[in-house]
């Protein structure tokens, strides 16, 4: 499994979470994407995916914050 594939399983795990309103295991999987991006990032041939990545990664994190706030 290549570096993308599991960065892309731990965001599909995280939005299943977060669908399931299984809170804490879906900022887990985020927290743990947003982890691999960062420390795969100079592993990655391609620039471009491995930026993408990351924001991906933060943008779904910062999603999931925002969203949990309003559910409080």
């Amino acid at each position: 499994m290549t570096a993308i594939e599991k960065w892309h399983r731990s965001i599909t795990l995280a939005d299943k979470c977060t669908q399931d309103e299984q809170l804490f295991s879906a900022i887990y999987h985020y927290k743990h994407a947003k982890k691999m991006a960062l420390s795969l990032f100079s592993q990655w041939l391609d620039p471009e995916q491995a930026i993408n990545a990351m924001l991906v990664s933060y943008d779904d994190l910062a999603r999931f914050y925002s969203l949990s706030l309003i559910h409080i």
